[in-house]
């Protein structure tokens, strides 16, 4: 077998625990070495193979004992124990063979240390350490074997100064040699050489007599590895920070038991605590016992047990809160339980990330009974609907019936006693006055009941009307109105002044109607000394895509005061006495509901002494979208 691929290990033969100065790659390897073990005891190191037979064998190395070979029990090794010089100190060489090679352990005896130093893997030197006064100044090298050129970066080192190479290398380097050279005591440590920019793991050991100033250093470049070794600690400080300056609870557990690892100072609020190490280390049960029977470790442990992530949303969990009291409260989270996975890729612990949403939560619980108050008001509401409709259907009905009462049994008499009114007065002679005047005034209010009956049965019947809606003319309109009012004009020597006028969508009875009332209550209220002129004017107007014509009926007659605009278009609103003017206060409560029934608007403007101004608006085609 190859010596390169060989065990080998090297101890010092000073004290003893027999300290390692050197092991190979093989050695570590086979011999279950899991650490670094320059600079530690060999047993330690290597306790395998540091049974009593190796021990006592290693006490009895000298620089004359020649080579020693020890059985190894255990281990399909045998193991060649020899003296070796490094520098002018002694050291023991163990160095490994298979049993069946063990016929001839020997090494072979040309040049053997030097063969063994170009296979270690450490950079190895020898330096006197260089004291001005009682003080390390420097050093110098004397012997390095070829790894140290890649292990330090420096070239050509045998017999100059650490100072000469290294001009800037700091005075630590010194004073640490210096000690070794000094007490004696070995060293082990890792240091950087920030002048060399590298990092270095060194075993420094005196050899040579008392009075020398000489130290075998064996060493590894370690930069790299602590490059990321830096990395990964600015990067986990980076984590910390960034766990522990989070808006969310960030909780870190480890191990089956969900042991508290790390928890931000928002988990330690909602958990009532004041300080980290309260939590620390502890399982989270037993840190915080009111989670216990909640079913938070149960979730835990599924995904512990699992690897599966568990999400949550508005998880109800009863803690003392933010707010130290005596009593639990409910508090609501949104979180995430997040498996950690170790190298052997098994859940080595479990990262919780939550944030806390009662507010959310009750806003909406309160929006949702609200919902559920309004839902009930507004099933309250359309039963009331139902029933205010059917009591208005009834009532409907009812006024239904009322009209044609009306129409056949209220007509009747009141038509018997205009009649028999009528025979009275003819058979009365001229001379009873007083009789006919009696007379009269019956026929008069005969006459007045008989018009009040038909207003309120034309009143009645417009929400019973379901005529189609037609084009209609509004000049022939009028032309019928100054037919049938053809009498009255006459007795009031009255005349309507208006220009062409446009066709409109509507129900052409109630339409006549409307203006018919309109035109006659200008003639009703004109003024006794003043011939009635009635002006009709229009206009087509655009509003929201739909066309209206624009009615205006004004009159030079008594007027009104504006502030009774509204009350006028009231049922049964009279502003002038019956004796003075005839009338139902019907006519313009039913000239409302005309125009209103034809999605139209109408308003009413007056003066004193001065007449009254209407102005409607009527749609001129396709009334269904206006009424939607």
């Amino acid at each position: 077998m190859a010596f390169s691929v060989d065990p080998m290990i090297i101890v010092s033969n000073s004290g003893s625990e027999f300290t390692c100065l050197s092991a190979n790659t093989s050695a570590r390897n086979i011999f279950n070495c899991t650490s670094n073990p320059v600079g530690r005891p060999f047993k330690e190191s290597f306790p395998g193979i540091s049974h009593n037979e190796m021990l006592k064998s290693l006490g009895t190395v000298t620089k004359d004992s020649g080579q020693s070979i020890v059985k190894g029990p255990g281990v399909p090794y045998d193991f060649l124990l020899e003296h070796i010089e490094i520098g002018n100190t002694g050291a023991i060489l163990i160095l490994a063979r298979p049993n069946d090679e063990s016929s001839n352990p020997s090494l072979p005896s040309d040049k053997k240390y030097e063969r063994l130093f170009e296979k270690m893997d450490e950079g190895f030197c020898i330096i006197d350490v260089i004291f001005k006064g009682n003080k390390p100044v420097d050093y110098r090298f004397i012997e390095v074997n070829p790894q140290f050129e890649s292990q330090s970066g420096l070239k050509n080192v045998t017999g100059k100064t650490a100072t000469e190479l290294v001009p800037d290398l700091e005075p630590e380097w010194f004073d640490v040699y210096g000690e070794v050279a000094t007490t004696g005591e070995p060293k082990r440590f890792v240091q950087a050489a920030e002048a060399m920019n590298r990092w270095f793991e060194v075993n420094a050991f005196k050899i040579g007599d008392a009075n020398d100033k000489t130290i075998a250093i064996l060493f590894n470049d370690i930069t790299e590895r602590k490059r990321a070794e830096d990395a990964v600690l600015k990067e986990r400080h980076r984590l910390y920070d960034l766990f522990v300056q989070s808006p969310n609870l960030v909780i870190v557990f480890n191990g089956p038991d969900h042991v508290i690892e790390l928890a931000n100072k928002h988990a330690l609020r909602v958990w009532g605590k004041d300080r980290f190490e309260e939590v620390y280390n502890q399982p989270l049960i037993q840190a915080v016992p009111e989670l216990d029977g909640q079913g938070i470790k149960e979730l835990l442990d599924g995904v512990y047990q699992t690897g599966i992530p568990h999400y949550g949303v508005e998880l109800k969990v009863r803690l003392y809160g933010e707010v130290k009291t005596d009593e639990l409260e409910d508090i609501y989270f949104n979180f995430v339980y997040q498996p950690i996975f170790g190298a052997n890729k098994n859940v080595e612990g479990i990262l919780v990330i939550a944030n806390i949403v009662t507010d959310q939560v009750i806003a909406r619980m309160k929006i949702e009974e609200s919902e559920k108050k309004y839902k009930l008001l507004a099933d309250e509401l359309e039963k009331r609907v139902v029933q205010r409709t059917h009591e208005l259907q009834r009532s409907n009905e009812d006024l239904q019936q009322f009209a044609h009462v009306a129409s056949h049994d209220l007509k009747e008499p009141v038509r018997k006693i205009k009649t028999y009114g009528n025979r009275l007065d003819s058979e009365l002679s001229s001379s009873d006055e007083k009789s006919k005047a009696y007379v009269r005034k019956i026929l008069g209010a005969a006459e007045r009941m008989s018009t009040m009956i038909e207003g309120v049965l034309n009143y009645a019947s417009m929400d019973g009307s379901r005529r189609q809606f037609e084009t209609i003319n509004l000049n022939d309109v009028f032309n019928d109105i100054e037919q049938d009012l053809e009498v009255l004009f006459g007795q009031k020597h009255g005349s309507i002044v208006r220009g062409d006028l446009p066709s409109i969508c509507g129900v052409k009875v109630l339409i006549h109607q409307l203006f018919y009332n309109l035109i006659n209550n200008s003639l009703k209220f004109s003024k006794k000394d003043q011939t009635p002129v009635i002006t009709v004017e229009s206009k087509v107007l655009e509003i929201d895509g739909n066309e209206f014509a624009r009615i205006t009926i004004s009159d030079n007659g008594i007027g009104f005061d504006s502030a009774y605009s509204k009350m006028i278009f009231d049922a049964f609103s009279r502003l002038h006495s019956k004796d003075n003017y005839d009338g139902t206060g019907l006519g313009l409560s039913l000239c409302k509901k005309i125009v209103e029934r034809h999605g139209g608007t109408i308003e009413a403007f007056g003066q004193p002494g001065k007449g009254a101004i209407f102005t409607l608006m009527l749609p001129i085609n396709n009334v269904a979208a206006v009424l939607k």
